[in-house]
């Protein structure tokens, strides 16, 4: 889609909120002087590179790696949920393709379920009318949550941080289960400091969209400070040269931790 025929980035985001898949962001509200906008931030040339890119991920893969496309098209399709269409990027599949989904994800039931829950989560977000075809059951859900307490026991809380949004995501009726309590909170937020101390905004940035989302009444004890802002900001630049995939994820993490809230309903 050329450029100038889509609606503009203001447009979309001055809405107060956006709902795709589960996932719920109230919008800041744009009178404020935000450390990250991305109405600011994020410039036409930037969404059109993100666009392009995932459209091109569908057209040019194969068979095998269209699972990892879901994936990467996933922080874009958040984002911008009236810009990316990519019913228009799948509209040639035919039932054959989603039928070697279906069989990727059968074969990491067999007891990969980190994986399973790294491709189940993008194509329930994004394709929330054919959830049901994910086998998302309770043999699902009891393997998942085998491998998070694994991750607890070992005191793994990076994986563990990021495996709990998916399985959050993935049963979202099912928080109670999830076993966070101040332990993990604590564990969690230790590797957070971690990060915040060394400097390694990527992983902050991750951690901490992960945390909001798993602990929104907690927000305010994330470590959101200027040094945290203005090192998150200065490495956009950086993102900027190494492919959309990263790029795409590493802004979508700072809208999430920039906006009035975030939730998975």
């Amino acid at each position: 889609m050329p450029l100038e025929s889509r609606p503009s980035l203001e447009s979309f985001l001055h809405l107060d909120r956006i709902d795709i898949g589960g996932l719920t962001i109230e919008n800041p509200k744009q009178e404020k002087d935000l450390p990250f906008d991305a109405e600011r931030d994020i410039s036409p040339a930037d969404l059109n590179w993100m666009e392009n890119g995932v459209r091109l991920s569908f057209v040019l893969n194969s068979r095998e790696n269209q699972l990892r496309c879901f994936f990467h098209a996933m922080y874009p399709k958040l984002l911008f949920p009236q810009e990316i269409k990519l019913n228009l990027y799948v509209e040639h599949w035919d039932e054959k393709n989603w039928e070697r989904i279906k069989e990727r994800l059968k074969y990491y039931r067999a007891g990969e379920w980190h994986n399973f829950a790294y491709f189940a989560t993008p194509i329930k977000l994004l394709f929330p009318d054919r959830q049901a075809e994910l086998g998302l059951d309770n043999e699902a859900w009891q393997g998942i949550k085998r491998e998070l307490e694994r991750l607890r026991l070992s005191h793994s809380w990076k994986n563990f941080c990021v495996l709990a949004v998916r399985l959050r995501s993935l049963f979202p009726d099912r928080q109670a289960e999830l076993g966070l309590d101040n332990e993990a909170w604590q564990g969690m937020r230790e590797k957070l400091e971690w990060e915040h101390k060394n400097k390694e905004w990527w992983n902050f940035a991750n951690y901490a969209k992960c945390l909001k989302l798993l602990f929104p009444d907690r927000q305010t004890e994330l470590g959101l400070n200027d040094e945290a802002w203005q090192g998150m900001s200065e490495a956009v630049k950086q993102y900027r040269v190494r492919g959309w995939e990263n790029f795409s994820e590493y802004v979508f993490n700072m809208q999430i931790l920039a906006a009035e809230e975030a939730y998975i309903n």
